[in-house]
């Protein structure tokens, strides 16, 4: 049995098997499994974490790519967002707090973007600011 899943992470290693989900917070209800969801570049004031996803070969992912292979799991969650900083190895699985918990009524943030939807064309948000996309 051993052998066999010291095999199985081997494989995952050389074929890039897909985001594996470990669920680490609170268990809400789920939401349809094409929901929509962020994928947030920078951390956000006030969230809570339900999960995390190890990602196999994460050097090779677009934003596009990992929402496509993780949709379905965040969904499930009951997440609204991951977060996704620098193309890390792990994404955490969240559900933000409303806005007004956030102490924002506007769904914006006032020194700067929070969230890449902010941002104009294919500019994304990184560390409060709107970049082009590999900036």
């Amino acid at each position: 049995m051993l052998r066999q899943s010291v095999s199985m992470c081997l494989a995952c290693e050389f074929f890039a098997c897909g985001p594996s989900f470990t669920q680490t917070g609170p268990k809400l209800p789920p939401r349809a499994d094409d929901c929509e969801f962020q994928v947030l570049t920078a951390t956000p004031k006030d969230f809570t974490e339900l999960g995390v996803f190890e990602i196999p070969g994460y050097k090779n992912y677009t934003v596009a790519a990992l929402h496509h292979d993780i949709q379905e799991d965040v969904c499930r969650a009951g997440a609204d967002a991951v977060i996704w900083i620098d193309g890390a190895s792990n994404v955490t699985v969240v559900k933000l707090a409303p806005p007004a918990a956030r102490g924002d009524s506007s769904g914006g943030s006032a020194v700067g973007c929070q969230f890449d939807n902010q941002c104009k064309g294919d500019r994304v948000c990184v560390k409060g600011e709107c970049v082009a996309p590999g900036k």
